[in-house]
C-alpha cells in the first residue's frame, strides 16, 4: 500500500500529460450520442476530489442489479410449477442461458445511467470517446484508470461539445 500515495503524489503533482491531448481534442459527430463511452470535466474541481467523487460514484455504477438474487440454497421446487411451464430437464439451463445474455447488456446500461447521474449531479460534464480513445482510457489497473480519469476531470476543460446528462 505504500506505492499507491507515491503514484498518488506524483499524478498529483503532474499536469496533464501528452496523451491526455487526445482526449481532450477529440470532437464527436453532430447528433452523435454516447452511453458508456464517456469522460467527465468540472472546471475548478482538484484532482484530489475528482478522484473521491469518481470512486464513489464507480461504486454505485458497479453495483447494478436488475433484481434482487434468488438464494442458490433455494432452488424452486420443479414440482410446483406446472408441466408445461418447467422446460423438462434443460428448461433451467436454457433459461439461465438466455437471462445470462440479456441481464449483461442491461447491467451495462444501469451501469452507465448511474454513473451519469451521480457524476452530474456532483456537477461534472460528460464529454464523449471514440470506441479507441475509451479502450486507451480504460487500461491499465483500476487504479491506473482512475487516476486517469481523474487527472482528465480535473484537468484543461476539453474541446469536444459538453454531452446532455
Amino acid at each position: 500500500m505504500a506505492i499507491l500515495p507515491a503514484v498518488l503524489a506524483l499524478a498529483l503533482a503532474s499536469p496533464a500529460q501528452p496523451a491526455d491531448a487526445a482526449f481532450l481534442a477529440f470532437r464527436p459527430a453532430e447528433g452523435e450520442t454516447f452511453a458508456r463511452h464517456v469522460f467527465f470535466h468540472r472546471p475548478g474541481v482538484g484532482m484530489e476530489e475528482a478522484r473521491a467523487d469518481l470512486a464513489e460514484c464507480r461504486s454505485y455504477a458497479s453495483s447494478a442489479m436488475l433484481w434482487p438474487r434468488e438464494p442458490d440454497s433455494l432452488p424452486p421446487d420443479p414440482k410446483q410449477l406446472p408441466p408445461d411451464v418447467s422446460g423438462g430437464p434443460l428448461g433451467p439451463v436454457v433459461g439461465g442461458l438466455a437471462f445470462a445474455l440479456v441481464e449483461g447488456g442491461e447491467r451495462a446500461k444501469i451501469a452507465a445511467a448511474n454513473m451519469r447521474k451521480c457524476m452530474g449531479f456532483k456537477g461534472y460534464g460528460r464529454y464523449g470517446l471514440s470506441d479507441a480513445l475509451w479502450k486507451q482510457l480504460n487500461a491499465g489497473t483500476p487504479e491506473e484508470v482512475l487516476l486517469r480519469q481523474a487527472r482528465l476531470a480535473s484537468g484543461e476543460a476539453p474541446s469536444g461539445r459538453r454531452l446532455d446528462p
